[in-house]
């Protein structure tokens, strides 16, 4: 077992998602993330492709996921998760959002 050098992903912001707005005394983020799965080679594939949205852990901050696109939010872990099966050549292409809610005066990193 291993990487299976036939599986191709790519992952990139979605910069027409992603930004950043003030309203009164909050700030919100919005991110949005493109993820694309191929399998370039001569058999079937069954993958999972995980990712994670951010959680709060304070009642001040709050996160919302806008969008999942078909995959499994685990709302105790924020964990997103695809099951695919790819054909011989198939691509698949999915994306999420998700919307961060704070004060003006906190600092957040990684979003």
């Amino acid at each position: 077992m291993g990487r299976d050098p036939n599986v191709r992903v790519s992952y990139e912001l979605a910069k027409d998602y992603s930004k950043t707005r003030s309203f009164g005394s909050n700030r919100r983020v919005t991110r949005g993330y493109n993820i694309t799965v191929m399998n370039a080679g001569p058999h079937p594939v069954n993958l999972r492709v995980e990712d994670q949205i951010p959680l709060s852990s304070g009642s001040d901050v709050e996160v919302k996921a806008e969008l999942t696109d078909g995959g499994r939010l685990n709302t105790e872990t924020g964990v997103l998760t695809w099951d695919l099966n790819l054909e011989p050549g198939e691509n698949r292409e999915f994306s999420f959002r998700y919307e961060v809610t704070y004060p003006k005066k906190m600092r957040l990193s990684r979003l």
